[in-house]
């Protein structure tokens, strides 16, 4: 049995609707696509902020490092620094509380879940995810007196 509308005919009256499961299927691969993409951008958005956050690190220590060797070049005997008796012209008191960071602000430096280090241990050490912690050998980098 075959439909009409208008005298024209239709087709058999199983085939009414069959265009609706290709277009259901078209619908959800595009929705997947779209989950995809949303996943994928908000992934990268996350590695790239952690990427900036280790790079200004990274440049930070370099700097406080190259100041601590120009500083420890000028002195001629080491022994009050290695005593503990002397102390950096840059020191801002002891290693723990809150310092005050150039353009505003403030950063809880040592001790605690909210301090940077905190912060940090919890991230890497505690971290579910392999990719996050810190590998024991670096690619490129010389991890010991044993590698070749």
């Amino acid at each position: 049995m075959s439909v009409t509308r208008g005298g024209t005919a239709l087709g058999p009256a199983s085939e009414i609707g069959s265009a609706l499961l290709p277009v259901m299927l078209l619908m959800f691969l595009f929705s997947a696509i779209a989950i995809a993409m949303v996943v994928v951008l908000r992934v990268e958005t996350v590695i790239s902020a952690r990427f900036l956050e280790v790079s200004q690190a990274l440049y930070a220590a370099d700097a406080a490092l190259g100041a601590t060797i120009a500083e420890l070049r000028a002195l001629e005997d080491w022994s009050p620094v290695l005593s503990g008796g002397a102390q950096s012209a840059a020191a801002d008191g002891p290693f723990w509380g809150d310092k005050s960071v150039p353009g505003g602000g403030s950063v809880l430096v040592c001790c605690g879940r909210l301090s940077a280090a905190g912060r940090l241990a919890g991230e890497t050490a505690l971290s579910a995810a392999v990719a996050r912690r810190a590998p024991s050998a670096r690619p490129g980098r010389n991890p010991g007196p044993w590698w070749p």
